[in-house]
């Protein structure tokens, strides 16, 4: 599949695309807790704990009111990662942790957001 298929969305109510076919990467975690069991005698056993998920999403900064994203961390967002028709991909809450803006002279100004995530990562399914 290619990536320019998936479009990274947030907001709360309405949803509003902030990066689709840049460069967006999400991620999910487990922790691994170790367990002592009897018959496993001197081998380490492990189950799994809690789950984690996390956003990297990079954008073009498009006007002078994108800097204003640099205001936003610390908030929450309703989150999507789907593709372009929105008939599949995963959706959760999350904070944005942090707000890049790269400007270096004679290039594309360009940032990236990271969001962490708060709670389950679901299903989006049609």
């Amino acid at each position: 599949m290619n990536g320019n298929n998936f479009i990274v969305s947030w907001g709360s109510g309405t949803m509003t695309p902030i990066a689709g076919g840049r460069s967006d990467r999400i991620s999910t975690d487990c922790d691994i807790i170790p367990i002592s069991s009897p018959t496993q005698g001197g081998w380490e056993d492990s189950i799994a704990g809690r789950k984690s998920w996390s956003l990297q999403v990079s954008w073009l900064v498009l006007n002078d009111s994108d800097c204003a994203n640099l205001l936003n961390v610390g908030n929450t967002y309703t989150i999507t990662f789907t593709n372009r028709d929105g008939s599949e991909g995963v959706s959760g809450t999350a904070i944005l942790k942090a707000c890049d803006i790269d400007a270096a002279r004679g290039s594309i100004v360009s940032g990236s957001f990271q969001f962490v995530g708060k709670g389950p990562l679901v299903a989006i399914a049609e």
